[in-house]
């Protein structure tokens, strides 16, 4: 029992394997990549429970298809165009985010600064935040990752100008009139202050009971992969927005931890570290991203070509007059070869493949007709090549 149930997903995984080869290997990686980073993407922006919902309607289909579920498999094939746009509508953020990504890869590496221009950085936005602080002067820093912000930035004024602990103490003096707005420094330039971001969209407990700034921040990093640092005007609190969270720390201490950690990102002596780091990270989005794909490579590669099968298929006569019976038919059954998807076939009842005989006037007595691929009833998109023999003998009575 056990080993008829396994025997389809053995063949199916035996088919796999034949259809790897080097080039298909590399159409594999691709795509498993790219479904990689869809699902960190969705993992950082927070919106990993609706796409679950999606992967659910994929195992859906997965299990309709493997047990021959006709109905359901029929409206997944007619809804499919209709899903997309659904896809679309509902992750019409994560989809732009996600093409904002890609251009940014090749271009990572030119976002490396030295680690001592690091520590020089840490070190002055850290003593501008204890000051800011312990004054409660209220504060807000961007630090743009790996992904573009200009597109949600507003207002401000540029200056390009760098990073210095006095120049950020004067930018949020309270009579400046850019203390309101967000700092953006990129490598170790200021490049423009007194910039609104976009508020957070989720309420959540992260923002009960805090301010503008925190839900400003928290709406920058919903969106995006930057850091922001809040200093609370009213408590005099260091918070850290990132990954679409946000949280308190204890001291500037830590705050500095945390920048240098996510700067050294773009330091070439993170090199080293770059192998474990990718080997390492997101190891369920990985697992999760070689089964996806392995299972569009079964469905659309292995199941989705052409193939071609031979059923034996009784002939059947139609249309005949009234008290007249056919006898003596020769040959009964008949070689139908037909053409389609290996995933039609799975779906395909051999009751649904006919070959028909139109008796229409047909009297007493003996008859040879010739058969061909128009004699031949099938349900679903499949092509008939030929009919073995190609006629039958058969006598009216």
């Amino acid at each position: 029992m056990t080993v008829s149930f396994l025997a389809p997903l053995v063949q199916a995984m035996s088919n796999m394997l034949v259809s790897m080869n080097a080039k298909n290997a590399v159409d594999f990686c691709i795509v498993a990549s790219l479904v990689y980073l869809v699902l960190v993407l969705f993992r950082r922006s927070g919106s990993y429970v609706m796409l679950q919902g999606v992967l659910f309607l994929f195992l859906l289909y997965a299990c309709a298809a493997y047990f021959h579920l006709y109905l359901t498999s029929l409206l997944f094939g007619y809804f499919f165009t209709f899903f997309i746009v659904v896809f679309v509508i509902i992750f019409q953020r994560e989809l732009r985010t996600f093409f904002e990504w890609l251009p940014m890869i090749g271009r990572m590496r030119g976002l490396r600064r030295s680690l001592s221009a690091t520590d020089v950085l840490v070190g002055m936005v850290r003593s501008a935040v204890d000051t800011l602080a312990k004054n409660k002067t209220g504060a807000l820093i961007v630090f743009p990752g790996f992904q573009p912000v200009d597109r949600f930035l507003e207002k401000g004024t540029p200056l390009n100008g760098d990073v210095s602990t006095t120049l950020l103490l004067s930018i949020f003096d309270t009579s400046s009139p850019g203390h309101d707005g967000a700092v953006v420094i990129r490598g170790n330039k200021i490049s423009r202050f007194g910039v609104h971001l976009p508020l957070a969209e989720r309420e959540s407990e992260q923002l009960r009971g805090a301010g503008t700034r925190h839900r400003a921040a928290l709406g920058l990093v919903e969106r995006t992969d930057a850091l922001v640092l809040v200093v609370s005007e009213e408590r005099g609190t260091i918070s850290l927005a990132q990954n679409g969270t946000i949280k308190t720390v204890a001291d500037s201490s830590v705050c500095a931890a945390h920048l240098h950690s996510f700067l050294d990102q773009f330091s070439a002596e993170t090199e080293r570290g770059f192998l474990k780091k990718v080997l390492f990270s997101y190891v369920p989005e990985k697992i999760l991203a070689l089964l996806i794909t392995t299972f569009l490579w079964f469905v659309f590669v292995v199941q989705g070509g052409v193939i071609h099968k031979e059923l034996l298929v009784p002939v059947e006569f139609k249309f005949l007059g009234p008290n007249l019976a056919v006898e003596s038919v020769r040959p009964t059954e008949v070689g139908v070869s037909l053409s389609g998807k290996a995933l039609d076939f799975n779906l395909l009842n051999p009751e649904d493949v006919q070959v028909v005989v139109n008796a229409t006037g047909f009297k007493t007595g003996s008859y040879t007709v010739t058969l061909t691929p128009k004699n031949v009833e099938v349900t679903g998109n499949f092509s008939v090549d030929t009919v073995t023999p190609d006629h039958v003998t058969f006598r009216v009575q």
